[in-house]
C-alpha cells in the first residue's frame, strides 16, 4: 500500500486513482468523440449519399419522364406507323382493286379481241364468199356476155332472116298479087271465054278460093312476122335491162368491194390500235408490278426496321427494368442503411445522454465531496480522522463500486463496442464497398444508359424523321402515282368505252352492211335465178320460134312449090284453052273423056299436097284442125270432076337460094348457141 500523500492531491484532495480513472474515462470519451466524429462524418457522407441518391432519383425520374415521353412519342410513332400500315393496306387494296379493274379491262380487251377475231373471221368468210362469188360473177358475166353476144348474133341473124323473109314475103306477096291480078285477068278471060264450060269455071273458082286462102295465110304470116318482131324487140329490151342490171350489180359489187377494203383497213387499224393499247396496258401492268414489288420490298424493309426498332425498344425496356430493379435494390439497401443509421444514432444519443448523466452525477458527487470536505476542513480537526476513515471507507466502497462499475461498464462497453464495431465495421465495409461500387457503377451506368438512350433516341428520332420524310415523300409519290394511275385508268376506261362504242357501232354497221349485202346478194341471186329462168324461158321461146320459123319456112317452101304447080297448071290450062276452041267439036270430047283419070290423079295429088300443108300449119301454131272450105271444095271438085294430067313443077332457083341461106343462118345460130 502507498502512503496517502502519494495517492491524494495536495491542493484539491482528489485521489490520483480517481483522476487516473477520470483521465482514462476522458481518453475513452475522446475515443468515443473521435468515433462520434467519424460517425458524424459518416452522417455527412450519408447526407451526401442521400443527396446523390436524390440526384440519382431525380435523374431517374427525369429519365422516367423522358422514357415516358419517348414511349408516348414511340406510341405516337407506332400509331403513325399503324396508320401508315393501314394506308399501305388501303393502298394495296386500291392497287388490288386497280389490278382487278385492269384484269377486267384485260378481260374486256380479250373479249373485244375475240369479237374482233370473230368479226375478222366473219369478214374473212364474207371476203371468201365474195371471192367465191367473184368467179361465179365472172362466169355469170361471161355467160351474160356470151349470151349477149349470142343474142346480138342471133338478133342480127333474126333481123337478117326477118328482113330476108320479109323481103321474100313481100316479093312473094307482090308476085302473088301480080299472080292474083293475072289470075283474075285469066279468070275474067276464062269467064268470058268459057261461059259454057262450068267445069273450067268451077276449077277457076276453086283456084281463086285457094289463092284467097293463100292470101289470107300470107296476111297471117305477116301478122305473125309483126308479132315475132315485137317479141324480138321485147327480148332485146329485156336483154338491155338485163345488161343494165348486170352493170348495176357489177358496180354495186365493186362498191361493196371498196367498202370491204375500207372496212378491212379500218379493222386492221383498229386491231393495230388495240394491239398498241394492249402493249400500253402490258407496260403499265409491268410498271405497276415493278412499283408494287418495290413497294412490297420497301414495306418489308420498313417492317424489318420496325421489328428491329421494337427489339431495340424491348432491349431498352429490359435495360430500364434492370436499372429500375437495381435502383429499387439500392433504394432498399439505402433504406436498410438509413434504418441502421437511425438505430446507431439512437444508440449514440443514448450513450451521449448516459455520458452526460454520468458526468453530471460525477460532478455533483465531486461537488458534494468538496463541500463536505470543505465543511469538514472548516470543522474540527478531530473529525479529520473520522472523515479520513469515512473517506477511506467511502473511497474503498466507492473504489469498489467504481471498479465494479468500471469493470461492468468496461465489459458492457467492450461488449457493446465490440458488437457495434463489428456490426458497424461490417456494415460500413459493406456500405463502403456498395457505395464505392454504386458510386463507381451508378454514374457510369447512368451516363452509359443516358448516352445510349440519347443516342438511340437520337438515332430513332432521325430514323423516324427520315422514315416520316420518306413516308411523306412516298405517300406524295404514291398519291401522285395513284392520281396519275387513276387518270390513266379513267382515260383508258374512256378510251375503251369509246372504242367499245366504236367497235359496237362498227360491228352494228358491219352487221347491217353484211345483212344488207346478204339481202342484196339474195336479191341478186333471186334476180339471177329469175334472169336464168327468163333466159331459159327466152331460150325455150327462141327454140319454139326457131321451130316455128323453120316450119313456116318449110310451109313457105311448100306453098311456093304449090304456087309453082298452080302456075304451071294455069299455063297448061291456058294452053289447053287456046287449043280447045280450035277442036271443040272434033277432038275435044275424046280428049276430055280420055284424060279424066290423069286429071283426077293430078287433082288428087294437088289436093294431098295442099291438105298436108294445111295440116302442118295448123299443127305448128295450134290452129283449128278442121279442113277449110276451099279444101272441101277442092275435094268435092276433085271427086266429081277430072282434069288432064299435068307434070309436077319445080321451084325457081332464086327463091331456093334465099330459103337455103335462111336455113343456113338459122343452123349457124343454133350451132353458136
Amino acid at each position: 500500500q502507498m502512503p496517502r500523500e502519494e495517492t491524494v492531491c495536495k491542493y484539491c484532495g482528489v485521489s490520483y486513482l480517481i483522476y487516473h480513472e477520470l483521465k482514462l474515462m476522458e481518453d475513452k470519451v475522446k475515443v468515443m468523440e473521435a468515433e462520434m466524429a467519424f460517425y458524424s462524418n459518416s452522417v455527412e457522407r450519408e447526407k451526401k449519399l442521400k443527396e446523390e441518391l436524390c440526384l440519382t432519383n431525380q435523374r431517374l425520374e427525369q429519365l422516367k419522364t423522358d422514357n415516358e415521353q419517348k414511349q408516348e412519342s414511340l406510341n405516337y410513332l407506332n400509331g403513325q406507323l399503324a396508320n401508315k400500315q393501314k394506308e399501305l393496306k388501303n393502298m394495296s387494296q386500291k392497287t388490288e382493286d386497280i389490278q382487278g379493274q385492269l384484269k377486267e379491262a384485260q378481260r374486256q380487251s380479250e373479249l373485244f379481241r375475240e369479237r374482233a377475231k370473230r368479226q375478222e373471221c366473219i369478214l374473212q368468210q364474207a371476203v371468201s364468199l365474195f371471192q367465191g362469188m367473184r368467179p361465179e360473177l365472172a362466169v355469170i358475166r361471161e355467160e351474160a356476155s356470151s349470151n349477149s353476144m349470142i343474142w346480138r348474133a342471133f338478133s342480127k341473124t333474126l333481123t337478117r332472116c326477118m328482113e330476108v323473109t320479109s323481103s321474100a314475103v313481100h316479093t312473094e306477096i307482090s308476085e302473088l298479087q301480080g299472080s292474083l291480078k293475072k289470075s283474075n285477068q285469066v279468070v275474067t278471060f276464062l269467064q268470058q271465054e268459057m261461059k259454057d264450060l262450068r267445069l273450067h269455071s268451077d276449077a277457076a273458082a276453086v283456084e281463086t278460093l285457094q289463092l284467097q286462102a293463100s292470101a289470107q295465110r300470107a296476111s297471117e304470116f305477116q301478122s305473125r312476122c309483126h308479132e315475132l318482131q315485137k317479141q324480138t324487140l321485147g327480148l332485146t329490151n329485156q336483154l338491155d335491162t338485163l345488161q343494165q342490171n348486170v352493170q348495176k350489180v357489177t358496180a354495186e359489187l365493186e362498191y361493196y368491194k371498196e367498202l370491204l377494203m375500207n372496212k378491212s383497213k379500218e379493222a386492221d387499224s383498229l386491231l393495230s390500235r388495240i394491239q398498241q393499247l394492249d402493249c400500253a396496258q402490258e407496260e403499265i401492268e409491268s410498271r405497276q408490278g415493278r412499283e408494287m414489288k418495290e413497294k412490297e420490298e420497301e414495306c418489308f424493309r420498313w417492317q424489318q426496321e420496325y421489328n428491329r426498332l421494337q427489339e431495340k425498344l424491348e432491349e431498352n425496356l429490359c435495360k430500364e427494368a434492370e436499372i429500375q430493379r437495381q435502383c429499387s435494390r439500392s433504394q432498399n439497401e439505402l433504406q436498410t442503411l438509413k434504418s441502421a443509421l437511425k438505430q446507431t444514432k439512437g444508440e449514440l444519443t443514448a450513450l451521449m445522454q448516459e455520458r452526460e448523466l454520468m458526468v453530471i452525477s460525477h460532478q455533483n458527487r465531486i461537488e458534494q465531496l468538496r463541500e463536505n470536505f470543505r465543511q469538514k476542513l472548516g470543522g474540527e480537526d478531530n473529525w479529520r480522522e473520522k472523515v479520513e476513515e469515512e473517506l477511506t471507507k467511502e473511497r474503498e466502497r466507492h473504489c469498489k463500486e467504481q471498479q465494479e462499475l468500471v469493470l461492468r461498464m468496461k465489459e458492457e462497453a467492450r461488449l457493446d463496442l465490440d458488437i457495434d464495431r463489428q456490426k458497424h465495421q461490417e456494415l460500413v465495409s459493406k456500405y463502403k464497398k456498395e457505395n464505392k461500387e454504386l458510386q463507381a457503377k451508378v454514374p457510369g451506368l447512368i451516363d452509359a444508359a443516358t448516352k445510349g438512350l440519347q443516342l438511340e433516341l437520337n438515332s430513332l428520332e432521325k430514323e423516324l424523321k427520315d422514315a416520316q420524310s420518306r413516308l411523306m415523300e412516298r405517300d406524295r409519290s404514291k398519291e401522285d402515282q395513284i392520281c396519275s394511275l387513276g387518270k390513266l385508268v379513267s382515260d383508258l376506261e374512256t378510251r375503251l368505252r369509246q372504242e367499245q362504242d366504236k367497235m359496237d357501232s362498227i360491228t352494228q354497221d358491219l352487221r347491217k352492211e353484211v345483212q344488207q349485202k346478204s339481202s342484196e346478194l339474195r336479191d341478186t341471186q333471186q334476180e339471177l335465178q329469175q334472169l336464168t329462168r327468163e333466159l331459159s324461158q327466152a331460150q325455150a321461146e327462141m327454140t319454139f320460134l326457131q321451130e316455128t320459123v323453120r316450119r313456116e319456112c318449110e310451109e313457105r317452101f311448100e306453098l311456093t312449090e304449090a304456087l309453082g304447080q298452080a302456075r304451071e297448071q294455069l299455063l297448061e290450062l291456058k294452053k289447053l284453052n287456046g287449043v280447045l276452041p280450035l277442036s271443040q267439036h272434033s277432038d275435044g270430047q275424046p280428049s276430055l273423056n280420055s284424060s279424066p283419070f290423069s286429071v283426077g290423079s293430078q287433082g288428087h295429088t294437088s289436093h294431098r299436097v295442099l291438105s298436108s300443108s294445111t295440116t302442118k300449119v295448123s299443127g305448128s301454131k295450134g290452129l283449128s284442125a278442121n279442113p277449110s272450105p276451099s279444101n272441101s271444095a277442092l275435094n268435092s271438085f276433085s271427086g266429081c270432076r277430072s282434069f288432064p294430067a299435068i307434070s309436077m313443077p319445080h321451084p325457081p332457083k332464086g327463091r331456093l337460094s334465099t330459103v337455103n341461106e335462111a336455113k343456113l343462118l338459122i343452123a349457124a345460130a343454133f350451132r353458136k348457141k
